[in-house]
């Protein structure tokens, strides 16, 4: 939609608005759809002027126009791109009737969904228990548990004669979440070093090895998949969360065939979840349908399976695929196409040619990276001679190497050619691919590329990665969390006297850099720690020539 577009943009009349008291406590204001549960953050006050101007009088020169100057954003564009966030979302009166009704009757009634069967965005995908024990040591998160389990767990006979240390203790935990009385939820217990308190000394799982695997509670049968209910049915998505994700993901049964047994018992806790159908932000500022977005991640799994070269091949195709889509849903006039047209031509780009030549670099980018990088680096120096000094920072010197990396930062805004947010995560996400690229894997096992691109095929389908604050920021978290898992690798193999990297190589990497990844994920927004902050938590030796963080 180009800023001289006559489209006219009218809002939905039963949509709620709704601004918090207290925005440092509650967050920024949000747009909300009772229908489709669709919620669109407002993160500037010209927002909230603009949703009172998109009355369908007006076109985008007139909304421009209309706003009061010293609340206009910095450029048009950004309004523009506001707008078709809103159309997007379904947020407008343009939007398709059909899918809308469709969509709300999903969300008022998920039971309504169940006929679909388990769809897996990964058909090959298998899992098999490797017996270490880990999920059950240090996941701290054994819950919630179904009604079903909760029964399932009072029902074990002679548990106190069998566990002696559960002798007294319940055999499950409310644990709260919120306030009143429906925020209170079964968890397993758990002793005091973390453990599940169902776990024996030597890692087996008690209800397993003395009841039988039927008795376990749903979410341990079901890890490590997740099943959410969208629009297109019951998506199954393989987190690689396991510990030994290097041998059990290729190992046992494929996931639709173990999770069919337990579709039953799935049915019953989506139903109680209800509809999973959050906005996705897909590089800071652009926000599309979780509907949408489906579509296109299905494309990606094509683009991901396609044996056009390394998984560095995979990753950059991954990103052009997506920088194409922005491309397309900016340039689109929203008066003449409908955003699912805009997805479906992006999605019917043969595979193949994804796998071109690396997304060409703004010259005048790598000028701005470079003084970046610069000022980073002064920071860093500044930051050990403060430390060196054994005592700690002066408030002065705290504020000087504030405001280098704020100027660092700002460089990196200033990129010009695309959108300010996307350019924060573009030359990550290019540093961390140019690492990855640094690392060639001598293989002794010729499958550890195969094996690193289905990690990276489930990182990106893993729902738990779309937390962060845009989907190019999940592809560049991505290309670190390889990054260290490949240095990893490269450094046990180094610890056993080995040059080239085996299978077992590859799953002790995984299974080290999986907690770093967590506690990655888990820390705020702007703040995640480069890869050469993950890999010296896990005291590996560096790549030479590896980028600065």
């Amino acid at each position: 939609m180009a800023s001289g577009s006559a489209y006219r943009p009218q809002l939905r009349a039963e949509l709620k608005l709704w601004i918090p008291e207290d925005p440092e406590r509650d967050g920024p204001p949000r747009l909300g759809d009772p229908l489709t549960g669709n919620q669109l953050v407002l993160r500037a006050r010209w927002q909230l002027n603009v949703l009172e101007l998109c009355d369908g009088s007006r076109d985008l020169e007139a909304l421009w126009r209309a706003l009061p100057e010293p609340e206009r954003p910095a450029a048009l564009r950004e309004l523009v791109r506001f707008v078709k966030s809103l159309r997007y979302l379904r947020l407008t009166t343009d939007a398709d009737a059909d899918s809308l009704r469709r969509l709300g009757g999903a969300r008022a009634h998920p039971e309504a969904m169940l006929g679909a069967p388990l769809v897996a965005l990964d058909e090959q995908a298998r899992f098999g228990c490797q017996g270490c024990g880990a999920c059950c040591r240090v996941y701290n998160n054994y819950g919630p548990l179904t009604a079903r389990d909760v029964q399932r767990l009072q029902a074990l006979e002679d548990l106190e004669q069998r566990l002696p240390h559960l002798r007294g203790r319940p055999r499950y935990v409310m644990r709260r979440h919120g306030e009143g009385p429906a925020s209170e939820e079964p968890y397993l217990p758990q002793r005091p070093d973390g453990r599940c308190a169902y776990l024996l000394p030597d890692n087996r799982c008690a209800i397993h090895a003395y009841w039988g695997e039927e008795h376990k509670p749903l979410l341990c049968r079901l890890y490590p998949s997740r099943v959410r209910l969208t629009v297109f049915g019951k998506l199954v998505v393989d987190r690689p969360e396991c510990h030994s994700f290097g041998v059990s993901a290729f190992t046992g049964p494929t996931t639709l065939e173990r999770l069919r047994r337990l579709e039953r018992e799935i049915d019953e806790l989506l139903v109680e979840e209800g509809l999973y159908h959050p906005p996705v932000d897909l590089d800071g500022g652009l926000v599309i349908d979780y509907a949408y977005f489906l579509g296109f991640l299905l494309h990606l799994q094509r683009v991901l399976e396609h044996p056009g070269g390394t998984v560095v091949d995979a990753l950059r195709a991954v990103r052009d695929a997506t920088f194409d889509l922005i491309d397309r849903l900016e340039s689109a006039d929203d008066a003449a196409v409908q955003p699912h047209e805009v997805i479906t031509a992006a999605c019917a780009v043969p595979p193949a040619q994804r796998y071109g030549e690396p997304y060409p670099p703004i010259e005048a980018a790598r000028g701005l990276e470079a003084l970046a990088d610069w000022l980073q680096h002064q920071a860093r120096a500044a930051e050990r001679v403060v430390g060196a000094s054994g005592q700690s920072p002066h408030q002065r010197h705290a504020e000087t190497i504030e405001h280098l990396r704020l100027a660092a930062l700002r460089c990196r805004l200033a990129t010009p050619g695309r959108p300010r947010q996307l350019e924060l995560w573009l030359p990550e996400l290019a540093a961390r691919l140019r690492q990855l690229e640094r690392l060639p894997l001598p293989l002794e096992d010729p499958t550890t590329d195969r094996r690193l691109r289905r990690l990276a095929r489930d990182l990106i389908f893993a729902a738990e990665l779309r937390r962060a604050p845009s989907w190019l920021h999940v592809l560049a978290q991505l290309a670190g969390i390889l990054t260290a898992i490949a240095v990893g690798a490269r450094a046990e193999a180094a610890r056993a006297g080995r040059a080239a990297v085996t299978r077992r190589e590859l799953d002790l990497a995984q299974g080290s850099t999986r907690g770093a990844a967590r506690r990655l994920r888990a820390l705020p927004r702007r703040r995640w720690p480069t890869v050469r902050a993950v890999v010296e938590h896990l005291s590996l030796p560096e790549p030479a020539g590896a980028p600065a963080g």
